[in-house]
C-alpha cells in the first residue's frame, strides 16, 4: 500500500519527559508506517528552552505562522510568565 503523500509540512513538537516518549511511539506505529510525514521539528522541552534562552519557542511560532497552521497550547507559560491562551489561531 502506498503511502498518503503531505503537501505542506506540519510543525513537529517535542516536549519532556514521557510527552517525548509517547510521541515517538504513536509517530512510529501508527503515522509513519501510512503517512509520508513532513515536519518541521521543534524541540520545547525545557533544556532546550533554557538553553536557547527561550529562542526555540520564538523559531516556533514565527515557522508556525508561516505554515498557517493552528496552534494549541494549553496552560503553557513563555518568557515573562504570561499565560497562552488556551487557542491561539495564527495567520
Amino acid at each position: 500500500m502506498a503511502k498518503i503523500q503531505m503537501k505542506n509540512a506540519i510543525a513537529e513538537l517535542d516536549g519532556d519527559e514521557m510527552t517525548r516518549v509517547l510521541w515517538q511511539v504513536i509517530k512510529d506505529q501508527l503515522i509513519l508506517p501510512y503517512v509520508d510525514l513532513k515536519t518541521e521539528y521543534f524541540d520545547l522541552g525545557l533544556k532546550s528552552r533554557d538553553d536557547s534562552d527561550d529562542k526555540i519557542m520564538d523559531d516556533f511560532i514565527r515557522n508556525s505562522k508561516k505554515m498557517k497552521q493552528e496552534i494549541e497550547l494549553l496552560k503553557s507559560k513563555y518568557d515573562s510568565g504570561k499565560p497562552y491562551p488556551g487557542k491561539m489561531i495564527l495567520s
